[in-house]
């Protein structure tokens, strides 16, 4: 499905931030297809009347793969600042939340950009605190079985619950990933979630309709801030 198409389908579902991540493209590509999704974002703010935040993931399997060190890997995926300054923000992916102080040396201060990382376990959480930049959110899991990681054992619900429940995590929003859908979201917010993240539900409009709804009757019932 084309990019722009994309971003309509998933805005029209009433989503509040879209996250924009493709490890395995180069920096250029995912510089402006992130671009790209800011622009289509700033068209449907206007229609909604709400703010849309576009997040950039940092992501990037060069390290991996071990062609490039990683430093070097997040150095060359730091947007350029014009990127940047039109962004709502910044994901890191869990080996990369250390080195969180290098995405923001060009651009305005990131108290004025949220700003959060994945997490797998409670430890994971904690050493996130670390980080030298304040974290608006921690991203949990992967809650239920997904064919973006096909063969993983998930964490689970319950790994929301512990660091909801541990006194140095409990106060930083959650939210709960990894093949969600509107069978098994509520799941995951009586865990502990503030909100959660999805791919494929999304896109199909039935299953998104149906997820917003149960995220805004949760959200009444239970008075959380999503």
């Amino acid at each position: 499905m084309e990019l722009c198409k994309i971003v309509e389908s998933v805005v029209h579902s009433g989503v509040d931030v879209i996250q924009v991540r493709d490890q395995g493209a180069h920096s250029a590509a995912i510089h402006a297809a992130a671009m790209t999704v800011v622009n289509k974002a700033r068209e449907w703010e206007q229609k909604r009347g709400n703010k849309i935040h576009v997040i950039y993931n940092m992501n990037s399997d060069q390290d991996l793969l071990g062609n490039e060190s990683l430093l070097n890997v997040i150095k060359d995926r730091v947007p350029p600042k014009d990127l940047l300054d039109a962004l709502g923000g910044v994901h890191f992916p869990e080996r990369m939340i250390e080195y969180c102080e290098f995405v923001f040396e060009k651009s305005i201060s990131p108290e004025k950009k949220l700003v959060g990382t994945s997490v797998h376990s409670v430890e994971s959480a904690l050493s996130a605190l670390n980080c030298s930049i304040s974290l608006d959110y921690l991203q949990v899991g992967t809650m239920f079985p997904t064919e973006s990681h096909i063969g993983k054992i998930p964490e689970g619900v319950e790994l929301i619950r512990d660091i909801k429940n541990h006194p140095a995590l409990n106060s930083i929003p959650l939210i709960g990933v990894g093949g969600i859908q509107s069978t098994n979201a509520a799941q995951v917010l009586k865990a502990g979630a503030s909100g959660i993240a999805s791919i494929r539900s999304l896109l199909n409009p039935q299953e998104a309709s149906t997820l917003r709804q149960l995220l805004n009757e949760f959200k009444t019932q239970h008075s959380a801030s999503f």
